[in-house]
């Protein structure tokens, strides 16, 4: 898997993206100088993550091919844009996998499938056709025509969910690290660049104790009307030396005292007897 974070700030007008850089193809990965993230639009990009993520190539190349062809976006019109590129990326593998072995394609099952395979063997390859599913999920972000920030995610079987009201998401192996921090943090949209930048980072952070994360990030900036900023090797370790000084701490000796002074602490403390130590052996005396 993989883990992609984003968040939206400066009330919606600046949008933090961060990605690892493992790579997976279901049965290896590493981690590879291979972005997580893509430009599909002046306006927008796509983040991915999953087992396998090289479905998403041509869901980006369709993505690309049909933004281009408007200068601004409505965030629906890119939601039913991004999610038909997933069902028809979908669709089409099925059909490869289960139907080109006959020389069918998918309308050529529907009309004629019962007909030649009855209805048992009709029933179980339908059935396997509905199941294919890809094992890829998608954050997209962008702004509108006004200039607001957007975060949407798409994921089997082309169902799209809308994250503008909290302001972030995460994906991938690493997601839920990631968004508990995100959420103990409090990140907002109303939040300085600089802080949802510093935030974003320390939630990839977080989400690298789960397995298939890789520890390098790659970290986007974007802003209407600008072109996005990609930090250089040297701001990511900078981001990552501040979050060594001031990463949440562990007790010191003093707080770890008055800890063990609380009632109940005590209370179970005191209950707890310790073993009575073992009688010392007498040497045995001749009579």
């Amino acid at each position: 898997m993989t883990l992609c974070v984003g968040a939206l700030c400066d009330n919606r007008k600046s949008i933090v993206l961060v990605a690892d850089r493992m790579f997976g193809v279901g049965f290896a990965e590493a981690e590879l100088n291979i972005r997580k993230a893509a430009s599909i639009h002046k306006d927008w990009m796509i983040m991915i993550a999953g087992n396998d993520v090289s479905p998403a190539f041509d869901i980006i190349d369709e993505l690309q091919q049909s933004l281009k062809a408007q200068s601004c976006w409505t965030v629906r019109d890119v939601i039913q844009l991004a999610t038909k590129a997933f069902k028809d990326k979908r669709m089409k593998d099925a059909e490869t996998k289960y139907l080109s072995s006959r020389g069918w394609t998918m309308d050529e099952f529907r009309k004629t499938g019962l007909q030649l395979l009855g209805q048992i063997p009709f029933d179980d390859l339908d059935r396997s056709i509905q199941n294919a599913a890809l094992s890829l999920d998608m954050m997209v972000a962008g702004f509108d025509g006004s200039g607001t920030g957007h975060i949407f995610s798409v994921v089997e079987p082309g169902l799209h969910s809308r994250h503008d009201v909290n302001g972030f998401h995460a994906i991938g192996s690493g997601s839920v690290g990631a968004y508990y921090m995100l959420l103990w943090r409090e990140l907002k949209v109303q939040m300085p660049l600089e802080t949802a930048l510093y935030l974003s980072q320390e939630a990839k952070i977080f989400g690298e104790q789960a397995g298939g994360v890789g520890f390098e990030s790659d970290i986007y900036i974007m802003r209407h009307g600008q072109k996005t900023r990609k930090l250089t090797r040297g701001s990511v370790r900078f981001l990552d030396r501040v979050w060594n000084d001031h990463k949440p701490k562990d007790l010191t000796k003093q707080q770890k005292r008055q800890l063990a002074r609380v009632k109940e602490v005590k209370s179970i403390r005191q209950a707890v007897k310790r073993p009575t130590p073992p009688k010392r052996r007498q040497a045995a005396t001749k009579s």
